[in-house]
């Protein structure tokens, strides 16, 4: 003889329930974030670009967008240092920065990855000089 079973269930986010009433047999359909999403994110660096120069203390800003599911990590890394290494639940993220030191050669580079598994990255290799020096003239 078949029983019947009480089920209490609390939903707590976005979920399609479909339970069998009379069976021990429950069916849970969750979506899946970054399901059908193929596409990587979207990196830009603004305010320095491969072979330009700069110096030091000048603002750039590096944004990261996704725009089907949510960024699951960004990496900033800079002369080989990562500078930031995160997970974000949010589908864009913009973070302004200066140009540091060293004078010379130096190397941006930002990755990034979504929810779905999606992988970007993006690289600026630049010059920094030394600030120009006002002539005092009399």
């Amino acid at each position: 003889m078949p029983r019947t079973y009480l089920l209490a269930l609390v939903v707590t986010s976005a979920l399609a329930l479909s339970a069998c009433t009379g069976s021990s047999s429950v069916f849970l359909d969750a979506p899946v974030i970054g399901a059908g999403d193929t596409k990587a994110p979207t990196i830009a660096i603004k305010n320095v670009d491969n072979g330009v120069t700069a110096i030091p203390g000048e603002p750039f800003t590096v944004a990261v967008t996704d725009e089907a599911s949510t960024l699951a990590n960004v990496q900033i890394i800079y002369n080989g240092n990562t500078m930031v290494n995160r997970s974000y639940n949010a589908y864009s993220i913009a973070v302004k920065y200066e140009v540091g030191a060293p004078v010379g050669t130096q190397t941006l580079q930002v990755l990034a990855t979504d929810a779905a598994g999606n992988q970007s990255s993006q690289s600026k290799t630049f010059t920094v000089v030394e600030t120009a020096h006002a002539i005092p003239t009399h």
